[in-house]
């Protein structure tokens, strides 16, 4: 390669790896901004104090705990470390990908660009906080699981070499991660992996008996660590699974798996057009000119990093409410690749086993993240998108390294940078659930008496002042019971250390609310409900009749409780002005439990115990 070309091969590199840079280096930093009080506050009880409850299907709190500690219960550290990890992990699936399909073929200049590539195939799991929900969850903690099977399934081999060791080590710990964090999508992942070590020729008994028995080790370990037994950690999770089902919130059996249509407005669909042409065109103009695309890639390279730093200053970006940029388009990117493929002479010779049995399950791999998900199936798939661009990047690394053509992988793989730059500034400028843009957060808010800091915009941070004034007012301790019947508002627990009783949030909005709370509260001991504060909301959106659901367990709200105070909310949702009052207990502790007990002995509780 002549020196100007080596010039321009350095500053396409550059410019795409700083792209993945900035995106990277840009979400950390709007860490600091924004809360949502549902999905977020829910994350974070469970991460703050797992071992309070002893139901649950998922266990990321259990396994986000540690970080929580380590990074000192801050909560913009949590979600900087959570999104870390995530690339990390992302990193080393993709590099493990480029690197098996490609080996045989590299030299030392093609390193380079796995890494680049890599970046770029990592910084692409952005999409994931399509909703700008950046603290740690089941859905970051499936992800990442996935992220290591993934790696591990691509580096699995038939031979006793220190890496195929290691990719069947790295198999059996993610699939005991993605049980850990959502059962569904395991359960899903526990099909596609025989599939594709058969269909790859992988498929041996001696590195299948390491992926299960280390998967088996971890689970047993796992389950002593939380609950001291596996046999404990069985009944956990079946009385979880017997709490979702009485929520009828569309995570039965029969939903694990559903298939739906991808629904794309006109927009969103011409944008996938577009996407799966530019990727055409780039892997179908290197094929055909090889090392003299360098200088053409250093224009574009250029071209996307300008859009990226625009989109990042807000300068110019799609309006976020169109919807025309999706994280599925990815798929779009992928298609595109394929298509340039099938233009090459003899490119049925490149389909070997084993890139066939990669391409599959990575594009099935979005399919298991989503399965179990009770909103749209292609939009939580895409979430998960990047698997379908490493499916596009492993067709792209076996012409290449038939050819030695890899000036292709760099640069469709910044150009799919686009995607999850642009989600991510809907995300940011419409924020899920809140009223303002992340930019526009600034008050620095202290969340809780852990002392985290967060800068959120006028109205939550309010919010937050009131209710914890209130509380502290009222007597209220960190560590006392909270029950909160809004059914929207978990993070109120979070922000008052409180405890939730049993069950660390007991939703409103779906069919089953009513009886999910008469479960909770009456697997809730009454010494505990006796000194219990109860959270209200007006008006309220969740089908539990406050009245109602007290009585049953002794609490008369107009005798037993006083009113401590109530807080004005404006959220990002229906209804959007909202009064929640908080509840004292002043009835006699011993008192109160012996009513309870007496409802419990009478039968107003037909399930009966305390």
């Amino acid at each position: 390669m002549s020196r100007p070309l080596q010039a321009a091969k350095s500053l396409a590199l550059v410019l795409s790896a700083c792209s993945s840079i900035i995106l990277v280096v840009w979400t950390l930093l709007r860490c600091r901004h924004g809360f949502e009080l549902t999905d977020e506050g829910y994350y974070l009880i469970w991460i703050s104090r797992p071992w309070d409850f002893d139901a649950s299907v998922t266990q990321f709190g259990f396994i986000y705990h540690p970080l929580y500690l380590l990074t000192d219960r801050n909560v913009a550290l949590l979600r900087c470390a959570n999104i870390g990890l995530l690339f990390g992990l992302a990193f080393l699936a993709s590099y493990a990908l480029l690197w098996s399909l490609g080996r045989q073929s590299a030299d030392r200049s093609s390193r380079a660009i796995w890494l680049c590539s890599a970046a770029a195939a990592a910084a692409s799991t952005l999409v994931l906080f399509s909703p700008w929900l950046p603290s740690p969850s089941y859905n970051s903690l499936a992800l990442q699981s996935l992220m290591v099977t993934a790696a591990g399934a691509v580096l699995a081999r038939g031979d006793r070499s220190a890496v195929s060791m290691l990719g069947w080590f790295l198999l059996g710990l993610g699939g005991a991660a993605t049980f850990m964090a959502k059962p569904t999508s395991a359960l899903v992942l526990g099909a596609l992996i025989p599939l594709y070590l058969a269909i790859a020729g992988k498929l041996n008994l001696r590195g299948l008996g390491i992926a299960i028995v280390v998967s088996l080790v971890v689970l047993i370990l796992v389950a002593g660590a939380i609950d001291g037994s596996p046999f404990a950690f069985v009944r956990r999770i079946i009385s979880g699974k017997q709490l979702s089902d009485l929520l009828q919130a569309g995570h039965r059996l029969g939903d694990i798996v559903r298939w739906e249509s991808m629904e794309m407005n006109h927009k969103s669909a011409s944008t996938f057009s577009y996407f799966m042409f530019g990727s055409f065109l780039s892997v179908g103009f290197v094929l055909l000119w090889r090392q003299y695309i360098w200088p053409w890639s250093v224009v574009a390279n250029a071209a996307i990093l300008i859009a990226i730093v625009l989109a990042v200053a807000t300068i110019r970006y799609p309006n976020p409410s169109s919807d025309a940029v999706q994280a599925s388009q990815l798929l779009g990117v992928s298609l595109g690749i394929a298509m340039a493929l099938f233009i090459l002479p003899g490119w049925h010779v490149l389909m070997t086993r084993e890139l066939g049995a990669a391409v599959l399950l990575l594009l099935l791999l979005p399919i298991a993240y989503a399965a179990g998900t009770n909103t749209d199936l292609w939009a939580a798939a895409g979430r998960a998108g990047t698997f379908w661009l490493l499916a596009g990047l492993a067709i792209a690394v076996a012409a290449a390294a038939r050819d030695r053509a890899w000036e292709a992988l760099p640069l469709v793989a910044a150009l799919a940078l686009l995607i999850p730059c642009y989600v991510l500034t809907g995300a940011m400028e419409a924020p899920y659930r809140q009223t303002s843009a992340l930019r526009l957060q600034t008050l620095d808010t202290e969340l809780s008496e852990m002392g985290s800091h967060l800068l959120l915009g006028e109205e939550t941070a309010a919010y937050i002042a009131q209710a914890r004034k209130i509380a502290a007012d009222g007597g209220f301790r960190g560590g006392d019971s909270l029950i909160d019947l809004t059914g929207t508002n978990p993070a109120t627990a979070f922000f008052l250390n409180a405890r939730p009783p049993a069950s660390l949030w007991m939703a409103g909005g779906y069919p089953g609310a009513m009886d999910y709370a008469i479960e909770v509260l009456r697997r809730t001991p009454c010494t505990i409900l006796a000194a219990s504060w109860i959270l209200l909301e007006e008006p309220s959106s969740s089908p539990v009749s406050a009245p109602a659901i007290l009585q049953r367990f002794g609490i008369d709200m107009s005798a037993d409780l006083t009113t401590a105070g109530s807080i004005e909310l404006v959220r990002g949702f229906e209804p959007r002005r909202v009064k929640q009052t908080l509840l004292r207990p002043v009835r006699d502790r011993e008192t109160a439990r012996l009513a309870c007990d007496v409802k419990h002995r009478d039968g107003s509780d037909p399930t009966g115990g305390h």
